[in-house]
């Protein structure tokens, strides 16, 4: 199996999950991407929304196949009561971040400690309303999933997906019987993306 066909096969599952939810959608390829790190990249691909016009942004990754489209309409119906919402990976990092314009801060975002597992707890501090901000409600959680950033993980998530998607266990199940080069490829995704050893982040998706 080519690493690109996996990289891909991510990628398209997770937009086609986002344009289910009838939610304007923007890919930012790597091409599209700006900066030198991750958090510079992710950083700028949710300005650039902003600076478009939107108010809310729902941002995804590629790397958790779990993600339904129930999970974004859910975000989404909590950013119109102007709440937060994060969905937790279970190595510390998150697969979901649904957040308004004021509460985005990008000098902030970039001094987060990406692709370590401290970086959900950072977010989630930083976005925790103060008591001055009553009309907030605090940050709400989705349900904690693995990511597809190390091999380990890779039965947990067949596991937890069934035989809904059989394109994307169709290449997981490759990986078992591969080499580490195809996971090893997927680290240089958005790093050089959101996303121990072999940290799959794909281009960012966001859905307004």
């Amino acid at each position: 199996m080519e690493s690109g066909k996996l990289s891909n096969t991510l990628t398209n599952s997770s937009l086609k999950k986002a344009q289910s939810t009838g939610l304007d959608c923007i890919l930012f390829t790597e091409q599209q991407q700006q900066g030198e790190t991750f958090g510079q990249r992710f950083t700028h691909a949710i300005a650039s929304v902003f600076k478009m016009g939107y108010d809310n942004v729902i941002t995804i990754g590629n790397d958790t196949p779990q993600l339904m489209p129930q999970h974004i309409k859910e975000a989404h119906l909590r950013l119109q009561q102007q709440q937060v919402t994060i969905g937790p990976s279970i190595d510390g990092g998150f697969y979901l971040l649904a957040l308004s314009k004021h509460q985005f801060n990008a000098k902030v975002f970039e001094a987060f400690d990406w692709q370590t597992n401290k970086v959900f707890r950072q977010v989630h501090h930083n976005l925790t309303p103060s008591q001055q901000t009553s009309h907030e409600q605090h940050i709400h959680c989705l349900p904690a999933f693995y990511d597809l950033d190390q091999q380990s993980t890779i039965k947990k998530i067949l596991a937890q997906l069934g035989t809904a998607y059989k394109s994307i266990m169709a290449c997981l199940q490759a990986l078992l019987t591969e080499k580490n080069t195809i996971l090893q490829y997927l680290q240089n995704g958005l790093d050089t993306d959101f996303t121990s050893p072999f940290y799959n982040k794909g281009s960012p998706i966001n859905t307004l």
